[in-house]
């Protein structure tokens, strides 16, 4: 790979740079519920990087509906302005336990 490029890459995208680092270092992997709580962390916790994602009320908020929700057959469920595709992790996981 083009060192420019990975430059370029890092410049751009750091955020998710140091976030997939992050990842890789806490082992948030095999899991949907893994891979939420690393994002979590790393938005507010002991990481201090700041990400926005859909995390405290807003996913207490689609957690709650997902498990209400009267006709819980699979279905669809679309997310639209996914930045790291967080809120999709989330709801997926909810969606089938639910």
């Amino acid at each position: 790979v083009n060192p420019g490029f990975v430059s370029y890459l890092e410049r751009k995208y750091h955020k998710v740079v140091h976030l997939v680092d992050f990842m890789a270092a806490c082992g948030a992997t095999g899991s949907a519920e893994a891979v939420v709580e690393a994002c979590e962390v790393f938005a507010s916790g002991s990481a201090r990087q700041w990400l926005k994602i859909a995390g405290d009320e807003k996913a207490i908020l689609v957690d709650s509906y997902l498990i209400a929700r009267p006709d819980r057959a699979p279905g669809v469920v679309a997310e639209f302005g996914a930045f790291i595709g967080y809120s999709c992790v989330r709801v997926a996981r909810r969606a089938s336990i639910a």
